[in-house]
């Protein structure tokens, strides 16, 4: 009993940072946050003691020279050298140190939004009745909303808030001008409708993957206001309003096509991560009417990437998604156009997360190479990729069992195809993914070992193949019986 006691104590002096939620958060610090959090630091207002800040120089400083992170045991040497080691000493001063870090992102963000900063300050020059201080900053605060290029349900809500705000401070004084009501209530209705028919695409999206049925409430009542009360002349409104009634698959293409001119025209109208969204909302309107057979349009969502790549929308902080890329390659594939996704990939390979760019740029190029029959340039750039992402290895892999399977290099495929079903159990690949990838295997051993002059043997398996209910490779595997 007192030896465990006594282990569990060396445990925990011994355990280091490296776990725990706020190594985590430093980690997501940039340089340039350090430095300022450095000062940040040492206001007491947000810190109360000198010694949170020692505590983060100690840190970084361990950090860099030791290239680990320190134990508790050398933090409460560091700052309580005279006492005995005291668990809950080092958690209280890491729990401070986690929770100022937390206060400098909040008086960070809230200093990036200045109109909501400025609606706070001028409810404190009201309450404070400081009327010619509150009338310059409600100014201000309007002035700055009326400059920003977006128009999106934040703009009204902000625009709602600040003209409420300067109606309360005139009624207080004296009688307002009635008509800024109405001002007022046409910025709620358009930033609630908005909102409203954004959330909703978000709904259907989610219904047709999840096969989830959700109450959409005051959806149909405010698709009727909008559509008698001429508000489809507000572009987000418009964009909104035309991707949910294709999603709804009612008159779907003409909606789609009413979206796509109108997302083009009024991109500006909104901040960057809605419009990447705005993006990624309308490539999953062409797939649900793709789902229909009208396979057309995937060139509409080629159309789409293609455009949200020249305005950097679907690129965050200058940084493109390895799913991104990926979705981007497969509809070049799909569309047959592999000249320009040889394009894509070669200029923007190195904007792919660092991460992943190698391994995300030699699979798409294997897979482009694959689709022109260039087997062994596809083989030189599938062979030994260990992805990152379980999902890319098991596709690459799938890729080479088709090449070997194509070329006939059997005496390459049949130890493949085993190397292949020991990963799976020793990844523990489960679920959807388990069983699609173990009917591969085996549906691709069939052909390997079906005699090609039994027509009975090719019908039953073409039967087993068309039945089968996971398997995502049926096309490809179909064509390659018919061709035995």
């Amino acid at each position: 009993m007192i030896f465990s006691i006594i282990v569990n104590i060396f445990v925990a002096q011994n355990k280091g940072l490296k776990d725990s939620k706020l190594a985590q958060i430093i980690s997501a610090l940039s340089p340039k946050e350090q430095k300022e959090l450095k000062s940040y630091l040492r206001i007491p207002m947000f810190s109360n003691r000198t010694l949170v800040g020692e505590c983060f120089d100690y840190v970084l400083i361990h950090r860099k020279k030791r290239r680990e992170w320190p134990s508790k045991a050398a933090i409460h040497q560091q700052f309580f050298p005279k006492k005995n080691y005291k668990d809950e000493q080092v958690r209280l001063l890491m729990s401070q140190l986690l929770k100022a870090i937390e206060d400098y992102w909040v008086h960070k963000a809230q200093r990036q939004q200045s109109v909501q900063r400025g609606l706070t300050l001028a409810q404190v020059y009201r309450s404070r009745k400081l009327d010619k201080a509150f009338q310059q900053n409600l100014k201000t605060s309007l002035q700055q909303l009326e400059k920003r290029g977006d128009r999106s349900d934040t703009f009204f809500f902000e625009m709602y808030q600040t003209k409420l705000e300067w109606y309360s401070h005139r009624t207080a004084i004296s009688r307002a001008d009635e008509q800024e009501l109405q001002a007022i209530s046409d910025a709620l209705d358009k930033g609630f409708i908005i909102a409203k028919l954004r959330q909703a695409c978000r709904m259907l999206a989610q219904q047709a993957v999840a096969k989830q049925q959700y109450d959409f409430g005051l959806l149909e009542a405010s698709v009727q206001y909008l559509e008698s009360n001429n508000l489809l002349k507000e572009p987000a409104v418009r964009i909104y309003y035309h991707s949910y009634r294709a999603l709804c698959m009612k008159e779907e293409q003409r909606h789609f096509r009413a979206f796509k001119d109108c997302l083009f025209e009024f991109e500006t109208h909104f901040p960057p991560k809605e419009l990447r969204d705005l993006y990624l909302l309308g490539v999953n309107c062409c797939i649900k009417i793709i789902n229909t057979g009208q396979h057309d349009f995937l060139h509409e969502i080629l159309a789409l990437y293609k455009r949200g790549l020249v305005n950097e929308a679907l690129l965050e902080n200058g940084v493109l998604s390895h799913f991104t890329c990926q979705n981007i390659v497969t509809t070049g594939l799909h569309t047959n156009d592999y000249e320009w996704t040889h394009w894509f990939l070669e200029n923007y390979k190195d904007k792919i997360e660092r991460e992943y760019k190698e391994s995300t740029y030699r699979f798409n190029l294997g897979r482009l190479f694959y689709s022109e029959q260039k087997y062994d340039e596809a083989l030189e750039l599938l062979r030994d990729i260990n992805h990152k992402d379980l999902l890319l290895n098991l596709f690459s892999k799938t890729l080479l069992l088709k090449i070997y399977y194509e070329q006939q290099k059997f005496q390459l495929l049949e130890p493949f195809l085993d190397a292949f079903a020991i990963y799976l159990r020793r990844k523990k690949v489960i679920g959807y993914h388990r069983t699609n990838y173990k009917n591969i295997i085996a549906y691709t051993k069939k052909l390997t070992s079906i005699n090609p002059f039994d027509k009975t043997e090719k019908a039953a398996l073409q039967q087993q193949i068309e039945a089968e209910e996971i398997l995502s490779e049926r096309a490809w595997l179909l064509d390659q019986l018919k061709e035995i």
